[in-house]
């Protein structure tokens, strides 16, 4: 087995944690790095996948990125959402950073704006001409022009929650916080083409990572709060029941057996109905 075999293998079995995070609800891929979005800090961040190391992209500009979600690139541009607003800025010059000696964040991030909703917004993704808005109270996924910002079309969300979103070639892949699915939907029609449940609760965003071999590698970033013991000597009862946040992105490995009617997910989960 060679040593990109080997990596490939333990990645789609590895944890992320990223360092210094609060809550990730924006997970983006670009040039072999995960990109994620710390809605309450405003951290935009960079994550190794094998390693975990974490590095601030926008120290000087978080302060606009607090509320964000949803997180897609498309070149040079990253988009997001923010409130009812779809915003994107100009990352040519962070990227260019990253290959060269400037220091990490030293690039401004300045965001504008691209689209509004009558709603808020959860979800972003864009391939091509195309740009994809979620929008739980909505009920609609809106396909925007990107070129002209003009809205073309809306397709019925596969969920009740609210939803992340990113565009592959032939797919939209939507994840269901509140029903903790991955959905696969037709890019034209919004149909189900298929759905898998996720190993842990309250999924906030979804992205594919690209591996040498093989599949691109589906991360699900997850938040929530998970509760404790904690151990209070000062205290008369000593022994507290409390809760502390939990961040992390976890890979998503599914498969779809041919001609049957339900996908297996981590741990082989099976819903019926």
């Amino acid at each position: 087995m060679s040593s990109s075999t080997r990596v490939s293998s333990a990645l789609r079995l590895s944890t992320i944690r990223p360092i210094g995070v609060y809550m990730l609800c924006g997970l983006a891929t670009h040039q072999q790095q995960l990109l994620a979005i710390d809605t309450l800090r405003g951290y935009l961040v960079r994550v190794s996948v094998e390693t975990d190391a974490t590095t601030i992209l926008n120290p000087h500009t978080c302060e606009d990125w607090v509320g964000a979600s949803g997180l897609a690139v498309w070149g040079t541009t990253i988009w997001l959402v923010r409130g009812h607003r779809v915003l994107y800025c100009d990352a040519a010059a962070m990227f260019e950073a990253d290959r060269s000696t400037t220091q990490p964040g030293s690039q401004q991030l300045n965001l504008q704006a691209f689209a509004a909703l009558d709603y808020d917004a959860d979800g972003v993704a864009v391939w091509e001409e195309r740009v994809y808005v979620t929008s739980k109270r909505a009920g609609y996924i809106h396909v925007y022009d990107r070129a002209s910002g003009e809205l073309l079309d809306k397709l019925p969300q596969p969920g009740i929650g609210q939803e992340s979103i990113v565009a592959t070639a032939d797919a939209l892949w939507v994840c269901d916080q509140a029903e903790q699915t991955v959905y696969r939907l037709s890019k034209t029609t919004g149909d189900i083409q298929l759905s898998a449940l996720t190993p842990f609760k309250s999924p906030t965003s979804i992205t594919f990572f690209p591996v040498e071999e093989g599949d691109p590698i589906c991360y699900v970033s997850y938040a929530y709060e998970a509760p404790y013991i904690r151990d209070d000597p000062n205290a008369e009862s000593p022994y507290q029941l409390t809760f502390r946040d939990r961040t992390f992105i976890h890979p998503l490995n599914f498969y779809q057996p041919p001609n049957q009617p339900y996908t297996l997910s981590n741990g082989y989960l099976i819903e019926i109905s």
